[in-house]
């Protein structure tokens, strides 16, 4: 009696089937679900054949078959009584995703921390050179400079730009510890002039001499850290004290196997409206005919306007010379008027 009924008991329905797309190409790990009522009576995963197969227990009503791939739309269709050789088509449904929003910072973080050894380093660099309360050091040189408006790295393209050359002259005092003090590295001013709206004034260091870099309050105002030590020696300088009514800067230094400077790069910190405005310079080494003044041969400055884009400024220095009463201001033999070229390494 008991095998009579297991044999009279009804064999478990197959639903059996292929999931294809629109042209008919098998879609393989799609989701199959068999549904009677809100009860779920079986699932299966497509192979790679698009193939599945569900058992699933005999029942009166009516089932429905749901069918789910991601990026492509979900199928529920109907299950008739003897279905078992289901074709299920599937329609492409590109997946949606939302916007992605990355946060660039303008510059990059400051180190922030003090260490002894670039403190060493950098005061055995400005060691080198000339430094306010010695004997005044006039300098002249022959300089040509690439104005114009457009993108930041119009800065460096010496095809962008208007090109004038000239004379600068120069009285090295520029690093007096309480005029940096006062002024900072930037001072507000209002108004504007054409497309370039000076909200800052950046006259401390958008010029040729820059020479606080060794100056004591360029030493005082930041703390020192080595980021790289090695035929080239990189240190990092931050501003020690938080943000007040005059610009700060920070940057790195470059230095030569001599421990002379290389090259500076800084970014400007501002009050609001806080700017985009940075530069860079790579340096001549210490020459005792010229006082050992920190002399530049390349500079780059720039600064955001309004409307959208930069205003910069490019600048080659060639024959600089030291000026005394008795030599007149000539100009000297090798310059040369060709278009500034970027600082090295400026990326």
């Amino acid at each position: 009696m008991l095998s009579a009924a297991i044999l009279a008991a009804p064999a478990p329905a197959q639903v059996r089937g292929r999931v294809v797309d629109a042209a008919d190409r098998p879609v393989a790990d799609a989701l199959v679900e068999l549904w009677v009522g809100s009860r779920q009576a079986g699932a299966a995963q497509t192979d790679e054949r698009g193939a599945f197969e569900i058992a699933a227990a005999p029942s009166e009503r009516t089932a429905m078959l749901t069918v789910r791939r991601l990026g492509l739309q979900t199928r529920t269709v109907q299950v008739a009584s003897g279905d078992t050789a289901l074709v299920v088509r599937m329609a492409v449904q590109p997946v949606v995703l939302q916007p992605l929003s990355v946060a660039v910072p303008r510059r990059p973080p400051c180190p922030n921390r003090e260490d002894p050894r670039a403190r060493a380093l950098w005061e055995h660099m400005r060691s080198r050179y000339w430094r306010p309360g010695a004997d005044t050091v006039f300098v002249f040189g022959f300089m040509e400079v690439r104005r114009g408006v457009g993108a930041k790295d119009d800065a460096y393209d010496p095809r962008a730009g208007r090109v004038s050359t000239g004379w600068t002259t120069g009285a090295l005092v520029l690093a007096h510890p309480e005029l940096m003090r006062l002024s900072g590295y930037a001072s507000r001013v209002d108004g504007g002039v054409g497309e370039r709206t000076a909200y800052w004034s950046y006259r401390q260091l958008d010029g040729g001499t820059m020479q606080d870099f060794t100056g004591e309050h360029f030493g005082t105002a930041h703390t020192l850290s080595l980021l790289h030590q090695g035929d080239r020696t990189t240190i990092a300088f931050c501003p020690r004290e938080r943000m007040g009514r005059t610009g700060q800067v920070q940057g790195t230094l470059v230095l030569a196997p001599d421990t002379t400077l290389h090259l500076a790069r800084w970014t400007f910190r501002t009050p609001r409206p806080d700017e985009d405005a940075g530069g860079e310079a790579s340096y001549h080494p210490p020459d005792p005919a010229l006082g050992n003044a920190l002399l530049a041969r390349e500079t780059v400055f720039w600064r955001k306007t309004n409307p959208p884009g930069y205003y910069f400024e490019a600048r080659t220095y060639t024959g600089w010379q030291r000026w005394t009463l008795d030599r007149p201001i000539t100009r000297p033999a090798d310059a040369r008027p060709a278009a500034a070229q970027p600082p090295g390494e400026h990326r």
